[in-house]
């Protein structure tokens, strides 16, 4: 479990995410103010999810094989380094991050741990 202003991540039992609060600015598509909103579904994605991280406008996953998922605001770069987002930079269902694309680290590392601060995106990788 993570949280932040107006919203938080669960990882439930299966792997799978689920987010709730009310959707600020519009960053979880259709979530409604205090609806669980499925975000993951680790039977679809073949890969549970172990980690996740609230910024105040994004939010990040980290699965099992070491995948890192990101949704909500990239307006300062905060999920990925490329334009991943709509027209106002903004993620509105998660998107798979390529590690050197994205956040600038070498294919041979592995993604360990997320963490998430007002606009930011910290890694933490093997």
């Amino acid at each position: 479990v993570d949280c932040a202003v107006g919203h938080a991540l669960v990882i439930v039992d299966d792997g799978d995410c689920y987010a709730f609060g009310y959707g600020f600015q519009q960053i979880f598509k259709n979530m409604k103010m205090g609806i669980l909103s499925g975000l993951y579904d680790s039977e679809e994605q073949s890969s549970r999810v172990v980690d996740v991280a609230c910024g105040k406008l994004h939010s990040l996953m980290l699965t099992q094989q070491n995948e890192v998922y990101a949704i909500g605001s990239n307006r300062y770069n905060q999920c990925s380094k490329r334009n991943v987002g709509n027209q106002e930079s903004v993620i509105e269902a998660p998107v798979k991050l390529r590690y050197k694309e994205d956040i600038g680290i070498d294919e041979h590392l592995r993604v360990v741990q997320v963490f998430a601060t007002k606009y930011e995106s910290i890694f933490v990788v093997q």
